[in-house]
């Protein structure tokens, strides 16, 4: 699925849907090491000095502010492999 078919789900279905890709990448993250900070309201994984917040991540996505260079450019930056497929090791 693009992220233009996603915007063109009911609301329901699109948020369930960016749900599940957030925990497709917060899992991903955990496997490389990455800790839950978890409060009401607020996840974010946390490895080092560096912080990543899934929901911002996946919205930035379907809001295409987030370009395959600015997401390869992100991973380097938190030190994750850009070669990693998410998902992988479930």
């Amino acid at each position: 699925m693009t992220w233009s078919r996603l915007g063109q789900l009911p609301g329901a279905v699109r948020r369930h849907s960016e749900a599940v890709l957030q925990a497709i990448l917060a899992g991903t993250l955990m496997r490389q090491g990455w800790t839950v900070d978890y409060a009401p309201g607020r996840l974010r994984l946390h490895r080092r000095d560096s912080a990543i917040d899934p929901r911002e991540v996946i919205t930035r996505m379907r809001k295409r502010e987030l370009t395959h260079h600015t997401w390869r450019e992100m991973l380097v930056k938190f030190q994750v492999d850009p070669e990693t497929r998410l998902g992988t090791g479930m």
